[in-house]
């Protein structure tokens, strides 16, 4: 089943919104967890005064069907209707360039141009839809 989940402590399993995650962050220990993608167009994560996350950051996966899903972290558990709808709004966050094109199975974006190979450093210009040399 899909699944969307966030972070807890790694040690006291509390959520990452409610206190620090002091012993660093974990995910839920969900049977069967199968990572596919997170939501990095909200990155960086911003905190509270006191060190928690302002907001959830999400991760995507799938479970095993028997999987405990009342677990502090988990989110939801979604439809692949729901799921789909999820990755292709995060996919499309990501986009960097109205030209670029997409792959949503790598959730990555490639320049409609290959980026030059000569050892120099270039920049994307969206209005000539190329590669500029930076000087």
């Amino acid at each position: 089943m899909y699944i969307k989940l966030t972070n807890i402590d790694a040690d006291t399993g509390i959520l990452c919104t409610e206190a620090p995650m002091r012993t660093g962050p974990a995910l839920p220990n969900v049977k069967g967890f199968q990572f596919i993608f997170q939501n990095e167009s909200d990155f960086p994560i911003a905190t509270n005064s006191d060190g928690s996350y302002a907001e959830m950051p999400l991760y995507y996966g799938t479970c095993d069907d028997d999987a405990d899903t009342t677990l502090v972290g988990v989110l939801k558990v979604l439809s692949q209707v729901e799921f789909d709808a999820d990755k292709q709004a995060e996919h499309l966050a990501r986009q960097p360039y109205p030209s670029w094109v997409g792959d949503i199975d790598t959730m990555s974006w490639q320049s409609p141009v290959a980026y030059p190979q000569d050892g120099k450093y270039y920049q994307w210009d969206e209005s000539i839809v190329n590669w500029v040399e930076v000087a």
